[in-house]
């Protein structure tokens, strides 16, 4: 039986993975793009952070969005109002 702890490394893997495969498309560096607009400094280390972690307001975590029809717009809609400040 797996523990706990093995579960969860194992989960992280799987998002990571995920992760590392969606930077590659286009629609990561459109949301990268609109983070830059706002955030001078460590851009990419927030976005993928916010990737994998459960949004408030989206209901899901962004790498899951992603995979939806007009997933990237949707995202990029919702990180425009969080980092203008507007709420989610």
């Amino acid at each position: 039986m797996k523990s706990t702890v093995n579960t969860f490394i194992s989960e992280q893997r799987v998002l990571l993975d995920r992760l590392e495969r969606f930077a590659q498309e286009p629609g990561y560096s459109q949301l990268l793009q609109v983070i830059k607009e706002q955030i001078a400094d460590d851009a990419e280390p927030w976005l993928c952070e916010w990737l994998i972690s459960s949004a408030y307001g989206l209901g899901a975590r962004p790498i899951d969005v992603v995979t939806e029809p007009a997933g990237i717009e949707q995202l990029v809609a919702h990180l425009r109002r969080v980092l203008s400040g507007t709420g989610a």
